[in-house]
């Protein structure tokens, strides 16, 4: 499934594996619910407002300050085209949009990263195996007008143009990397606003990258390569600006993320954060269920009534942090295990008793062989390389924000995508899933069940999987409409 690279070109390969990709999440989203709830229904109508009352179009128009513009103007131009073309129902285009997302990400660029990274060929077969697991885990994200992708795709071509920067200083191609990294980089940020966190890892890589392969010579390259950074930058945050000026007066190119009566919004969300340990949402006809599923902290609301907390700045925050150190420990580790806590395949919850117990047990058994494939490659020098370091900063910095937050599933998206790179395009465990195909191949199902359990130490597992249960039966216990149940 993975091999030594070839020198063939493998373009054909990342084309038919990405039509493919393609294919699947078009079809999917045709033939499943296409009503939209909460934010993607949100972002639907946000597109709305580029444009004046008297319906003239401008980008200056948006007046939103939760949300970026780039994200609903996009969606702006698939309804414009949807009226164009005349196709009754825009949603169509919507899912076409969303299939290219995917297609790109999963079918070219995160294949390409790995295999740069590690000097390896990715197998056809590994591509759409990793895809199959987004399909088991994501699907119901396919076929709604949301940031998590996009802005995910945007980082990770920012990502990915910096590690093409070759030695050669005088090729036209390292400029445009560099370019293209920074609009990138410019329209993750604006498309989902927590990812400014990740600005200074992408720009100190740009940097050391620039410098190990000997392209900043003297200040003349240095001038060069920051001028086009920031040009880039600036180009697709510019319409930000203007927005920010018009509408709050001030001058800056990032998401101010205030509600309309001034609060914070990063604000509230660490209120929340202490107060939840998950969030979900729900959209079923269940009786004496809530749209908000807030599953309740109890250390954290005993903190937030002895404090008398209605709200909360940053500084404000640490302090407390501080004051109560092992408490927020807990809250973090729950919110970290809760995010990674997969329970429904879907963003909108329509039937809250579909808990699927072999769901989570493959999705807790995807982790567990994370954990362990992860404390090989550290001990393996091939794989302390200088670039995989800096994409491994980068997706602990992006869910790092949200971690404090009413934590979401989708929030640790990034990692979750790591997760399964890691596991099957790393080449750690070549041998491990080829001797299992050989047995499902052979019909020795019993055979290869033994085979990983034995491979990856019984014990450590099976004590692995039953803290993930006994932590997740917690979480749901704690909210009061639910039964215990897995």
């Amino acid at each position: 499934m993975i091999r030594v690279r070839k020198s063939n070109n493998n373009s054909k390969k990342y084309i038919i594996c990405s039509i493919i990709i393609f294919l699947i999440t078009f079809l999917y989203s045709c033939f499943s619910n296409s009503k939209l709830y909460w934010d993607s229904l949100k972002y639907w109508n946000y597109s709305d407002k580029f444009l004046d009352n008297f319906g003239h179009f401008s980008v200056f128009n948006y007046n939103d300050n939760i949300r970026g513009y780039l994200f609903p103007f996009i969606i702006y131009v698939i309804k414009k085209l949807s009226s164009l073309f005349n196709i009754s129902n825009a949603l169509i285009l919507l899912w076409i949009f969303n299939g290219l997302i995917f297609a790109v990400l999963f079918g070219i660029y995160i294949p390409k990263i790995f295999s740069k990274l590690f000097n390896r060929d990715i197998g056809f077969v590994s591509i759409l195996l990793y895809f199959s697991i987004i399909i088991i885990f994501w699907r119901g994200y396919f076929g709604f007008p949301l940031s998590d992708f996009p802005s995910l795709l945007c980082a990770v071509i920012s990502y990915y143009s910096v590690l093409k920067i070759s030695k050669d200083n005088k090729s036209i191609k390292n400029y445009i990397f560099v370019f293209i990294s920074a609009i990138s980089l410019g329209a993750s940020i604006n498309i989902r606003p927590s990812y400014n966190i990740i600005i200074p890892v992408i720009c100190i890589y740009l940097i050391c990258k620039l410098k190990r392969e000997k392209n900043i010579k003297n200040w003349k390259y240095a001038i060069i390569y920051t001028s086009i950074f920031i040009l880039g930058f600036v180009v697709i945050l510019f319409p930000q600006i203007v927005i920010n000026k018009k509408n709050n007066n001030v001058i800056s190119p990032f998401v101010i993320t205030k509600t309309d009566n001034g609060t914070d919004l990063f604000s509230t969300q660490l209120v929340w954060g202490i107060q939840n340990q998950k969030y979900e949402t729900y959209v079923g006809n269940q009786e004496n269920i809530d749209a908000t599923l807030f599953f309740r902290d109890n250390r954290g609301e005993k903190i937030i009534q002895q404090e008398n907390i209605t709200k909360l700045d940053i500084v404000s925050y640490i302090k407390l942090v501080l004051k109560y150190p092992f408490s927020f420990g807990g809250i973090y580790f729950r919110h970290i295990f809760n995010a990674l806590d997969i329970k429904y395949p879907k963003l909108y919850i329509d039937d809250i008793y579909s808990v699927n117990v072999l769901f989570s047990l493959l999705n807790y058994t995807i982790i567990y062989i994370f954990i362990v494939t992860f404390c090989k490659m550290i001990k393996i020098k091939e794989y302390k390389n200088f670039d995989f370091i800096f994409l491994t900063l980068m997706i602990l910095f992006s869910v790092a924000i949200s971690i404090p937050t009413a934590i979401e599933v989708r929030f640790m998206l990034p990692l979750q995508v790591f997760i399964y790179a890691v596991i099957l395009y790393s080449g750690i465990n070549n041998k491990f899933f080829n001797d299992i195909c050989n047995f499902i191949k052979d019909k020795k199902y019993i055979y290869a069940i033994k085979y990983f359990i034995f491979k990856y130490k019984p014990v450590l597992y099976v004590l692995f999987v039953i803290i993930c249960y006994t932590l997740s039966i917690a979480t749901y216990k704690s909210f009061y409409k639910f039964p215990i149940f897995l």
